[in-house]
């Protein structure tokens, strides 16, 4: 499965040009001929995930974000790197969409909403770099 990039974007958090940047991730799903609903999730978890690596990966400090889209022939994957805290759920365990329980006591709407619209997720620490790939089924 050949990947086609669709769209890199570099930015330092904390990061608030959300507006700007949904309007310009739209645009380029639109040239892919990506379908409307598809971008609106796409929007949606980029919208959730730079929100939670300024809060919790780099706790509202200045630090490096990478956003890159990609499209394959089945998917949209939606890739972010980051140099903050690691992406740890409890002690040292990886965080699992399954493990998270979400009230209205805890945290986590964020992650559950993208739970539900993505259909994986993957994440690695290499070196210093958090790595989240979100895969969202095209249809």
């Amino acid at each position: 499965m050949r990947k086609k990039k669709i769209f890199e974007f570099h930015t330092i958090a904390p990061f608030t040009k959300f507006n700007e940047l949904r309007k310009i991730l739209k645009e380029n799903l639109e040239n892919y001929r990506v379908s409307q609903d598809k971008i609106y999730d796409c929007i949606t978890v980029v919208d959730e995930i730079l929100s939670n690596i300024v809060e919790h990966s780099y706790k509202f400090k200045k630090g490096p974000v990478k956003l890159k889209i990609e499209k394959d022939d089945k998917n949209l994957i939606i890739c972010f790197e980051d140099q903050g805290k690691p992406f740890i759920f409890k002690k040292g365990k990886e965080m699992s969409f399954d493990e998270k329980k979400v009230s209205k006591k805890e945290r986590g709407l964020g992650l559950f909403i993208v739970q539900k619209i993505t259909s994986k997720f993957d994440f690695e620490r290499k070196g210093r770099k958090n790595i989240k790939k979100f895969y969202i089924k095209l249809d």
